[in-house]
């Protein structure tokens, strides 16, 4: 079974699973449906669940008062995905976290890297306030007519980070040509949006259909 990491945890600080994670439920990755597969790439459908979340996200944000709990559409949404075959079943992904993560906003974050780096140097590393930075910055996504170390340019891995784990962990082909890697990404961001549309529409034609045969109240 293909997998992706679940991307509600993937943007959580230190990447940890949160247990009740709406969309995971603690597993800290999804399954790729097999009827997804089935017509497109691996990539294409794993990049089609975070659009279709953030989409359904984003029109939560829209109409739900501010700090009133968005998790329940965030599942709601999860449950679409996987009516429409483009998440499988959890049940064969494994066991899911069981300690509820800490998420350390301002002084709070800024002590837990500092804790990091001194638990990680006490294991023989020899961390640098680059490393932080690293492991923090925003992909960085090439344009096709961009080339790494043009203008600034950072050479990134094959995802875009600029960490050294990353570009070891998942590296960009050295003799890569940037240009086709560039179109090769478009032409799945533009799949992958044409599959979580599909999921919208899905959504919307059996909602449709459930009010049509709903029976009456006497």
């Amino acid at each position: 079974m293909s997998r992706r990491t679940c991307p509600a945890c993937t943007r959580r600080y230190a990447g940890l699973i949160d247990p009740d994670c709406a969309v995971c439920s603690g597993l800290g990755v999804l399954g790729l449906g097999a009827a997804a597969l089935h017509k497109d790439e691996p990539a294409t459908v794993a990049r089609a669940i975070e659009i279709y979340l953030e989409a359904r996200s984003r029109d939560a944000a829209s109409v739900l008062p501010l700090g009133e709990s968005r998790r329940d559409v965030l599942a709601a949404a999860t449950d679409e995905l996987r009516v429409a075959g483009v998440i499988a079943d959890t049940l064969a992904l494994g066991t899911p976290a069981r300690d509820r993560p800490d998420a350390p906003e301002g002084p709070a974050r800024r002590i837990s890297d500092s804790e990091g780096s001194r638990l990680a140097w006490l294991h023989g590393a020899n961390p640098s306030v680059s490393d932080q930075a690293n492991l923090d910055a925003a992909p960085t996504v090439y344009g096709i007519d961009d080339r790494p170390l043009a203008r600034g340019l950072p050479v990134v891995s094959a995802g875009g980070s600029q960490s050294f784990l990353a570009k070891a962990a998942d590296p960009a082909d050295p003799l890569g040509d940037t240009r086709q890697t560039a179109y090769g990404r478009l032409r799945t961001e533009r799949r992958a949006d044409v599959v979580a549309a599909a999921v919208t529409r899905l959504t919307e034609q059996r909602a449709r259909q459930a009010r049509r045969t709903a029976v009456p109240a006497i």
